[in-house]
């Protein structure tokens, strides 16, 4: 399934994301509740999963923690890239210490 609407976040969260707070933390957890949010209000309509008021508690803790790991990672990772991009002051080092090839 989220092979379906993951390339749709991406590109929409790509455009969205100058827009976003500028500390990794806050772009990850906006992320990471978008996505919550999707899944949680979708997914039962779609019938993909149960209707909500039958989870666990555990269900509901790990939809919440995944997401937001997702959404943190996927930022810090985006962040990183962006340091690490041509003309940064930090090139990104393969190896021992050598800058990465532009090729």
């Amino acid at each position: 399934m989220r092979w379906v609407y993951g390339p749709t976040l991406g590109a929409l969260y790509a455009w969205l994301r100058p827009a976003l707070p500028s500390t990794v933390r806050l772009r990850g957890l906006s992320l990471g509740g978008a996505v919550w949010l999707l899944e949680r209000l979708t997914f039962p309509v779609l019938r993909v999963t149960r209707p909500p008021r039958t989870w666990s508690p555990t269900e509901r803790r790990l939809l919440v923690l995944q997401t937001l790991v997702f959404g943190f990672f996927t930022e810090a990772v985006l962040s990183r890239g962006q340091a690490d991009s041509p003309g940064s002051a930090h090139p990104l080092r393969v190896g021992r210490g050598r800058p990465a090839s532009p090729i």
